[in-house]
């Protein structure tokens, strides 16, 4: 046993060894989200913070990628099967950083990670320390997690298991106290952490039963020591434990409801509700597999088995504790059919158990750490496990998967290459790292094939590093708190620092045209709009930048008729909303496969077009909030007669956009496609406002019209000062004439009608807004 230590010494070790970790994941830290699962994640925080909502609405696409990430809720909105304490933990982060210049949302949300990881290495050394009598044992232990152990690559993501691992472990060390103290206060500490833990991720709450017979055991242990237990205390120990515990479970119950209707319904569908695979296989893949195992992603548990004995032996309850918590949740992850955890890093599932694992080698730790032979195999065991992490940080864990699926389409699912040691990602990744280009670092950038480091956050991220090391390892008491002092000003100013650098990241994606469109929707948008978005593949670009405060729809492309799911939300939306803007990459006006573009100009009017590049479109549609209809009877051309017009049943402001109504029927086959024209006239008869696009914004062009085909064409046509007319100019209230007709695109001849080239609709009322 060590020499005890006082509690200002140990604060400082824990400061010291949270500082360093923090560090070290701040020199590692990428900033970019790797899979869809985090964007779920990030999703639901962005609703939270935003909007004061609990959808995923941003990645509505995701079921056509991945049916097994989440469902459509009571009224029709996208939800996630991952827990939401995380999002809710990463609300405060989206907040913050929109209220900052050049910090990304996404940027920011990916600190939680290095945050929980460096707050459970923490308790590893509480616990350890508690435990087994030894801060120097604790601080081995807390470093091996934090250095050494798939804890590192996983801080880098925004996956839900460093906060499960946070929690599970956190109510471990709650009841340890408890034990050790007898006090209300560590009780209720560790049912509050269960309860954060299933409302994290609801499996974990195969480990209740666990955590409620230890406690129940050091409630009887301690009673003994003072004689009979006494009801009344027994009813207070109930209540302590039960009463955080069912207020989370409560809270989990209410999201489920507001979503699903079902407290109980977690988001899953039946295809991710499947528990088909063999439980030895399951438990083999996680363990000892070439693609999953964990003794080959973290090599420092092969102690696990031998230092098991040592310490059932010595400390029986605490390590049926950890056998029992880790042996539940791994049973029930080994059985589920993705057991592997997707396209990830090793084996997911388990990361939350490491510390559990972790705690059951101390046996051997110890006894090695006494002989130099075993310091020798020590070392060797974790250099290797290190080295084994260096892998996961340096390349991303999607990079070698999308290498496999070149080889083997859907490689992702192919269980067969997790039991192949030459498709092993430990290979793939160690020749990947031989190339710097694919390196995951946000200090590292390719910029027109080149490689250029910033320096500025790898040497704040040395300094603090030094820094903790100093206030962890230095004798001096002064030294050791001013090091420490300077570290925690430090673990503030560091990251503010280095999000500013890494604002602009090109792995997010995002060309001058992509910006240009976003910074148009920040401008443009309004309360009662919306954002539907079918560019999925730059849906981490959007989420990182975008300061847009409507509502964003990420919506799959399809041609009519659409899935119910978006018909559903199409329909539900020009009820609810007043202006919708659509993002359309690879759409060209009037394309056929352009479903949603087609079915809003079909039901509402289209009112803005605008290129950003020949690629990116973004076009709105504006809503009619009662129209009256008018028959009108006038021919033009002897082609196309106009049968009536609808105009807004009530007057209109400077800045509204009005919504005209035409409906057209074909005479004659027409011999070339027709634009029509509507235009606002002032009082000097000029134009003040106008729109000019083919019938039904192009899906409906004259050319294909067949005699006796009758059409209603929607128009919207935005009244100065409308920011999307890109004018200046204020519309006067007052009185103003409405024309409409059509003309050749080729040659811009209008067709005449009986009174000139123009229908004469009437005039429109602008008031004072």
């Amino acid at each position: 046993m060590d020499t005890p230590i006082s509690k200002r010494q140990k604060l400082a070790l824990v400061t010291g060894i949270f500082l360093l970790l923090w560090a070290v994941y701040l020199l590692v830290y990428s900033g970019t989200l790797l899979v869809i699962d985090e964007q779920h994640i990030f999703a639901v925080a962005e609703s939270v913070a935003l909007h004061g909502t609990v959808d995923a609405n941003q990645v509505r696409f995701a079921p056509h990628i991945l049916p097994a990430s989440g469902k459509f809720g009571l009224n029709g909105d996208y939800h996630t099967t991952h827990g939401s304490a995380i999002s809710f933990l990463a609300a405060p982060m989206v907040l913050l950083a929109r209220m900052l210049p050049h910090v990304g949302a996404v940027q920011a949300s990916l600190l939680l990670n290095p945050l929980f990881t460096a707050l459970t290495a923490v308790l590893v050394f509480c616990y350890v320390q508690r435990l087994f009598g030894s801060w120097r044992t604790g601080l081995v232990t807390a470093l091996i997690f934090g250095l050494c152990t798939l804890a590192l690559p996983y801080a880098k993501t925004l996956y839900i298991e460093p906060l499960s691992a946070l929690t599970l472990f956190g109510a471990a060390w709650a009841l340890l106290l408890y034990r050790d103290r007898g006090d209300l206060r560590s009780l209720a500490l560790g049912g509050g952490l269960i309860g954060l833990a299933v409302m994290t991720k609801p499996t974990n709450g195969v480990a209740l039963p666990a955590f409620l017979l230890y406690a129940i055991w050091v409630f009887l242990r301690n009673r003994a020591r003072v004689g009979r237990p006494i009801p009344r205390e027994a009813v207070l120990a109930a209540l302590a434990f039960g009463l955080p515990l069912a207020a989370f479970l409560a809270g989990l119950g209410v999201f489920n409801a507001v979503r699903f209707g079902d407290p109980l319904d977690v988001g899953h569908v039946a295809y991710s509700l499947q528990f088909n695979t063999p439980l030895w296989e399951g438990l083999y893949g996680l363990f000892a597999s070439p693609g999953k195992g964990l003794f080959w992603y973290t090599p420092i548990l092969l102690l696990w088995p031998f230092a098991l004995p040592a310490f059932l032996r010595r400390h029986t309850a605490e390590a049926l504790l950890c056998l029992t918590v880790s042996g539940t949740i791994l049973v029930a992850h080994a059985m589920y059919f993705m057991w592997y955890g997707g396209t990830c890093w090793g084996p997911r599932f388990v990361v939350p158990l490491i510390p559990f694992f972790l705690v059951g080698t101390v046996p051997a730790l110890r006894w090695l750490q006494h002989r130099w032979p075993g310091r020798l195999a020590l070392t060797l065991l974790v250099a290797l496990s290190a080295g084994v992490q260096v892998l996961g940080v340096a390349v991303k864990a999607n990079h070698y998967f999308s290498l496999l699926e070149k080889q083997f389409p859907n490689a992702e699912t192919n269980t067969a290459l997790l039991f192949d040691p030459q498709y092993s990602p430990l290979l793939g990744h160690a020749t990947l790292a031989l190339n710097p280009h694919n390196y995951n670092f946000a200090w590292l950038r390719g910029v027109d094939g080149v490689l250029v480091v910033d320096w500025v956050p790898i040497l704040l991220a040395l300094a603090l590093a030094g820094l903790a090391l100093a206030g962890l390892f230095c004798t001096r008491t002064r030294i050791r708190a001013l090091a420490l002092g300077i570290a925690l000003v430090g673990a503030v100013v560091v990251p503010g620092i280095s999000l500013v650098r890494y604002y602009n990241d090109p792995r997010y994606g995002g060309g001058e045209a992509h910006w240009e469109l976003l910074r148009r929707l920040e401008d443009v948008t309004a309360p009662g709009d919306a954002v539907v978005s079918h560019d999925a593949g730059r849906t981490n670009f959007y989420l990182n930048y975008s300061h847009v405060t409507v509502p964003w729809y990420g919506v799959p492309r399809e041609s009519l008729p659409l899935s119910p799911e978006t018909a559903t939300l199409m329909e539900r939306l020009v009820r609810e909303r007043s202006r919708l803007w659509v993002i359309l990459p690879n759409t060209p006006p009037g394309d056929p496969a352009s479903g949603v573009e087609r079915w809003l100009a079909e039901h509402v009017c289209p009112a803005t077009d605008e290129a950003f590049s020949k690629n990116l479109r973004l076009t709105s549609f504006a809503v009619p909030d009662g129209q009256v209809w008018t028959d009108i009877g006038v021919t033009l051309g002897d082609v196309v007669q106009m049968e009536a017009y609808a105009l807004p049943a009530h007057p209109l402001r400077p800045g509204d956009v009005l919504c005209l109504g035409l409906r057209w029927r074909c005479v004659a086959p027409p011999d070339t496609d027709y634009t029509v024209f509507v235009q606002v006239l002032g009082p000097d008869g000029l134009p003040v406002a106008q729109s000019d696009r083919q019938p039904v914004a192009g899906f409906r062009p004259t050319s294909g019209w067949s005699p006796g085909d009758v059409i209603t064409d929607c128009h919207g046509v935005p009244l100065p000062p409308d920011p999307s007319t890109g004018s200046g100019q204020v519309l006067p209230p007052g009185e103003y004439r409405l024309i409409a007709g059509l003309y050749r695109s080729d040659t811009g001849a209008r067709l005449p009608t009986p009174t000139g080239d123009f229908v004469d609709l009437g005039t429109i009322q602008v008031t004072v807004p």
